[in-house]
């Protein structure tokens, strides 16, 4: 009995493994307003940060099975940390571009920054911003959330942000839980290195941590797309 649902969870993880390798930045903040000008190599940092959070995820969901497999034969530390090191990496990939997005700028005169704007049909980085904080301040999160069957909680956290128009701190909040995500994973990684399998409490931890923060980015995206 063990076995076949040891054998159920590693189906479900390779599932969703081939599912990311299609879904992308799609799923998770994207579709933002423009921020400065015209919004494609913006959105560019945003699609490739994105992709390489999920692709971390991907690493982990892969730990989380020698995690798992581990109670019927002996953890691969070295595998283990492997998988470990990649999803740092990417992670901490994901993050520089999310960062960059947020600082992105494009340096134009006058004339060419009206150019920008008037191809979204504002006459003004002012007006782009009243127009996009009077949206996000009338949407109906709450309403939208029930109806599309949403966790409250997170997408409380995702208006917290965005009824004040803050797009930016949605994507810095992001970037704040990816330092929390960061600072679980060195610390399993400091276990592995020991060749001390690391505490089943961090890997819950490690998991929870992920998936709120995939809900996040995906539910900033439902309302970018809706609005």
């Amino acid at each position: 009995m063990k076995k076949k649902n040891l054998l159920k969870i590693f189906s479900l993880i390779v599932i969703l493994l081939v599912a990311y390798t299609y879904v992308h930045a799609i799923i998770a903040l994207n579709y933002p307003p423009i921020i400065y000008g015209d919004k494609s190599d913006q959105n560019d940092l945003i699609i490739e940060g994105t992709s390489m959070f999920l692709q971390s995820n991907s690493d982990i969901l892969l730990l989380l099975n020698e995690v798992e497999i581990a109670e019927i034969k002996a953890f691969d530390f070295d595998y283990a940390f492997k998988l470990t090191e990649s999803a740092i990496f990417k992670l901490g990939n994901a993050r520089v571009h999310y960062l960059d997005a947020i600082n992105f700028k494009i340096i134009c005169d006058e004339k060419g920054e009206a150019e920008s704007y008037a191809k979204f049909g504002y006459e003004s980085f002012e007006e782009r911003n009243h127009i996009n904080a009077e949206s996000y301040a009338k949407f109906d999160y709450k309403l939208f959330a029930k109806k599309n069957h949403l966790n409250k909680e997170i997408m409380d956290e995702v208006s917290e942000f965005l009824k004040k128009g803050d797009v930016t701190g949605v994507y810095e909040k992001s970037i704040n839980d990816m330092d929390s995500i960061l600072s679980t994973l060195k610390e399993i990684k400091k276990g592995i290195l020991m060749k001390q399998k690391p505490d089943i409490k961090l890997f819950w931890s490690l998991l929870q941590k992920y998936n709120i923060l995939g809900l996040y980015g995906n539910y900033a995206t439902l309302v970018f797309y809706s609005i």
